[in-house]
């Protein structure tokens, strides 16, 4: 080892007050290391890879935007042009879909949890739902998909699993777009009590 090398390793040891001091410092770079590995972890966590219920939430959100623009447009071009469905609002299985997912979410505040689901359900559905406490609701999380119970050519019966059991979901046909008309355990499967 070089003279330098022994000099740097004896002045940490030459007295307390020297020990104290490298103690303290290698304290604060430990610290700093652990700061800048936390914050990195941080940003990486802000941009996960989407996850099934991350693309479910975002048609619940595809869904109540499309809605929300449908209903601002002016009286006189919803007079001449009938608005189009979303490609997602035409397909029973994503709107059932997409409203279990908003459904099983009942610690968000109740108006957030009532827009997101009233445009996807039928007037009648929507009344009930404005009379429905959120966390009455008992499940939490939609796992794996729908399955198609019954079918005609004005309403769809499709079965959702939730972490609480199994629902099925009722639609209707509104013109183009398929409405939720109901939710209900699935009593069959031992579904949500």
């Amino acid at each position: 080892m070089s003279v330098r090398g022994q000099q740097l390793w004896r002045w940490p040891l030459w007295s307390w007050t020297h020990l104290a001091i490298t103690c303290t410092l290698m304290a604060l770079v430990l610290t700093g290391l652990g700061r800048l590995q936390a914050s990195r972890e941080d940003r990486s966590a802000s941009h996960p890879t989407p996850s099934p219920t991350q693309t479910a939430e975002s048609a619940v959100n595809d869904l109540a935007s499309t809605d929300a623009s449908a209903a601002s447009a002016s009286p006189s071009s919803a007079e001449t042009v009938e608005a189009s469905p979303s490609p997602s609002m035409s397909n029973p299985v994503v709107v059932a879909r997409a409203f279990v997912t908003a459904w099983s979410r009942p610690y968000d505040p109740a108006p957030k949890w009532r827009g997101r689901l009233t445009p996807m359900a039928t007037p009648q559905f929507a009344a009930q739902l404005s009379r429905t406490d959120p966390l009455r609701v008992p499940a939490t999380a939609v796992v794996g998909d729908g399955v198609e119970v019954s079918k005609s050519a004005t309403s769809v019966t499709i079965r959702h699993t939730t972490d609480n059991g199994r629902v099925l979901v009722t639609l209707a046909r509104s013109g183009p777009r398929w409405l939720v008309a109901a939710i209900a355990p699935d009593e069959s499967a031992g579904g949500v009590p």
